[in-house]
């Protein structure tokens, strides 16, 4: 979304992109939300970025571990298996960071509605004292229960 943003563009638009040394048009087909590089990322396949450089080569590759698979033991073979050309990083799910900060806000969500009950029994209360003034005044000045009920 950064990038459509930066280039005042939108989804059905063409754009021209330098990619390596030559240049690519490229039909925005859809958005995405990209935390990299504040969003300024154009995603598609090396397929297509290969039609016009045949030469083209990845610089970055990003993979997904299946459920269970040991990230240390995959990023030691990776290394042993490139013979020292490769740069492995494990990257830490953002998601797991904000499991502390759940407590907080559900904290600040139980003090809230605890305010919020607070008010409205004071309002309550406030109502049934003021009622209860005037059916003090209108006894004092001589009306009886069926008077003052009506």
């Amino acid at each position: 979304q950064g990038l459509l943003d930066l280039l005042d563009v939108r989804v059905g638009d063409w754009v021209r992109m330098t990619v390596g040394a030559r240049p690519q048009i490229l039909h925005i087909v859809g958005r995405s939300i990209e935390p990299e590089n504040g969003g300024r990322v154009i995603s598609t396949s090396l397929d297509t970025l290969r039609e016009n450089d045949p030469e083209l080569r990845p610089t970055l590759y990003q993979l997904q571990l299946r459920p269970g698979a040991d990230p240390g033991r995959v990023a030691a073979e990776l290394t042993a298996a490139g013979h020292g050309h490769l740069d492995v990083h494990a990257v830490t799910n953002p998601a797991d960071g904000l499991s502390p900060l759940r407590g907080v806000v559900v904290g600040l969500i139980a003090v809230l509605a605890l305010i919020g009950l607070i008010e409205l029994l004071t309002a309550v209360g406030g109502t049934v004292r003021e009622g209860e003034r005037d059916l003090l005044a209108l006894k004092a000045i001589g009306l009886s229960p069926r008077q003052i009920t009506a």
